[in-house]
């Protein structure tokens, strides 16, 4: 199946998930796993996707949407494991506008997890992503948030692979608030065959 903006629209309605299409400048963050993803990779794809003066936009960015080895191996949380973000799923008013490591030299403008989302637990520390295991309810202030690379891949986060590309996209976030949409956003994470990527 082509990654382009049809098929990956197609995809999202296809699952029953809302797309947002009928304001301008109402946007769709929508990730690309890579399937089956491999750890300290970027190898899957963030994309957003909205219209202006009511003609479709689409912009693609590298990131990875998988625990890197190094969170897989020794979980932040070792009683129950590393967050996996369950896919294909949708979760709306899951993020905003904020701060990623507020109050830490390297902080920076992100999306940060304001609602639920819901994650499955990597706990066998063999470096090797695994999908659809035991699942639970993250939180709000859980943190799994949507950030520019710091160098050691994620702990459960979304991450972009190219901090310009993550700068990008929050700008073109902000479109959303000029246009007096609001700063939270729905994400959705869906899945790919890896032979497309």
């Amino acid at each position: 199946m082509p990654i382009d903006l049809q098929s990956v629209h197609n995809k999202v309605k296809d699952l029953g998930f809302k797309l947002f299409s009928d304001t301008n400048y109402n946007m769709n963050v929508i990730g690309l796993r890579r399937m089956p993803g491999r750890p300290n990779e970027f190898d899957d794809l963030m994309t957003l996707s909205y219209k202006e003066n009511g003609q479709w936009q689409w912009h693609v960015w590298p990131c990875t949407t998988d625990p890197g080895g190094k969170y897989l191996g020794k979980p932040m949380n070792p009683g129950i494991g590393t967050a996996v973000l369950k896919s294909p799923d949708q979760y709306r008013g899951s993020h905003k506008l904020g701060v990623h490591g507020a109050g830490k030299a390297w902080a920076h403008e992100a999306l940060v997890q304001v609602g639920d989302l819901r994650v499955w637990h990597d706990n066998n520390r063999d470096n090797v992503v695994n999908y659809g295991l035991a699942e639970t309810t993250s939180h709000g202030t859980s943190g799994i948030n949507i950030h520019r690379d710091l160098g050691d891949f994620s702990a459960g986060c979304q991450v972009f692979k190219n901090r310009k590309d993550q700068a990008d996209f929050i700008n073109l976030c902000k479109k959303q608030v000029l246009a007096k949409l609001g700063d939270v956003f729905t994400y959705t994470l869906l899945e790919w065959p890896a032979a497309d990527f």
